[in-house]
């Protein structure tokens, strides 16, 4: 039943995939981030798959130099493998790399691994969204992206 179940999963992330749309001015900010030759990388719940394929559908794959699912790690966001995974495929190291995260989950991770983090208050709604955002770094609003996103970022180089 388990593989049932992880199958069902895998067929609803699928299909939020092919409709994904982007945040308001974010591929500004991917862009700004390509210029400064910032490396790039995504960690998700979603498989792998499915996440390169919500990334192709928003037209951004090719910004992503890793993405790490939930297939690619044993242990998911906020275990610090999952971040730990992300910067072994980028060579690169904890202290080195901006969390940039809308999930409680997100920056919980950066937390764990002494990394910095830019909490992105999205509509999702979450109690320990909330609670956590707090212990981030930086919390941009979606009405500050890409101006204010990209000035913290540049603050962190």
């Amino acid at each position: 039943i388990i593989k049932e179940v992880n199958n069902a999963v895998i067929l609803v992330e699928h299909e939020a995939a092919i409709k994904a749309t982007l945040t308001d001015g974010i591929d500004k900010v991917l862009e700004f981030a390509e210029k400064k030759k910032i490396k790039q990388a995504i960690f998700t719940y979603n498989t792998h798959r499915n996440a390169r394929t919500s990334l192709e559908t928003t037209g951004i794959n090719h910004y992503f130099d890793v993405v790490a699912g939930r297939d690619d790690v044993k242990k998911l966001k906020p275990h610090p493998d999952h971040l730990k995974y992300v910067c072994e495929k980028l060579n690169v190291k904890l202290d080195e790399i901006v969390v940039i995260g809308d999930t409680g989950r997100d920056i919980e991770a950066a937390l764990l691994t002494k990394s910095r983090s830019i909490a992105l208050n999205t509509k999702i709604p979450n109690f320990i969204k909330r609670e956590t955002f707090k212990e981030a770094d930086k919390i941009i609003e979606l009405n500050e992206i890409p101006n204010k996103l990209i000035k913290t970022i540049e603050e962190f180089l």
